[in-house]
C-alpha cells in the first residue's frame, strides 16, 4: 500500500506534527543546528568511513557499536520508543548527518532526506515516512548541500550528501547495503518548487 505524507508548510525544524504522522523529535531538530553555516563540512578520513560504514552496519542489525572513532555517540529518542539517534558528539557539528535505527526491526526500507536544508520541507516529511512505513532507518544531513563546503575545481560539492562519495551518509549507505543486499529500498525525499530555493 503507497503511503503519501502530507507535505509540511514550512522547512523549518517545526515540532509540530504534520497531518496524520508523527513529529520530529525535538532531539532531531537539534542534531541539525548550524547547518547552514558556511564551510563547516569536514569530509571523514578513509578510516572514518570504514570505521562508519561497519558501525552503521551493526546498528541496523541492531547490535552495539563503537562510533566514537568517527566523533558520533548513540542516544535514545524520547517521543519514538524502541528508536536510536546516532549523531555528532558534543558541540562537534561538522556535518557527519544524523542517523535513527528502529530497533529490532526486520523491514528493508530506509528513509533519506539527503537535502533537508536546500529541499523545502524535506525534513519533517523524512520524519513522518519514517514512522508512517515503520522503516528501518532514517538517514537525513546536518549541512546545506552548497553552504557547508566550497564547490570544488571540477564543479563537485563535497557536502551534497545525494552525490558525495566522502560522507558518513555514504558510508552508511554502503553499510546498509552490506547488511540488507539486493533487498534494500531506499526512499530517498527530494522537494520541489517553481522557484530557486537557497
Amino acid at each position: 500500500q503507497a503511503v503519501t505524507p502530507t507535505p509540511p508548510t514550512s522547512s523549518s525544524a517545526s515540532t509540530e506534527p504534520t497531518e496524520g504522522g508523527d513529529a520530529c523529535p525535538a532531539v532531531l531538530a537539534e542534531t541539525r543546528r548550524g547547518g547552514t553555516k558556511p564551510n563547516s563540512f569536514v569530509a571523514p578520513t578513509d578510516a572514518e568511513m570504514k570505521d562508519a560504514k561497519a558501525a552503521i552496519a551493526k546498528l541496523l542489525k541492531d547490535e552495539k557499536a563503537d562510533v566514537s572513532s568517527f566523533g558520533m555517540e548513540v542516544v535514545p529518542i524520547e517521543g519514538w520508543p524502541d528508536t536510536l539517534l546516532l549523531r555528532e558528539a558534543g558541540e562537534k557539528r561538522q556535518g557527519s548527518g544524523g542517523y535513527v535505527f528502529r530497533k529490532g526491526s526486520k523491514s528493508t526500507f530506509i528513509v533519506q532526506a539527503p537535502h533537508t536544508f536546500y529541499d523545502e520541507g524535506t525534513f519533517p516529511i523524512g520524519c513522518d515516512f519514517f514512522q508512517r512505513t515503520k522503516a528501518r532507518a532514517f538517514f537525513f544531513n546536518t549541512v546545506h548541500r552548497y553552504k557547508g563546503a566550497a564547490e570544488t575545481s571540477s564543479k563537485e560539492h563535497p557536502a551534497d550528501f545525494a552525490h558525495a562519495p566522502v560522507t558518513v551518509f555514504q558510508a552508511g549507505t554502503e553499510g546498509a547495503i552490506d547488511v540488507l543486499g539486493k533487498s534494500l529500498q531506499v526512499i530517498q525525499v527530494h522537494g520541489f518548487a517553481d522557484r530557486k530555493l537557497g
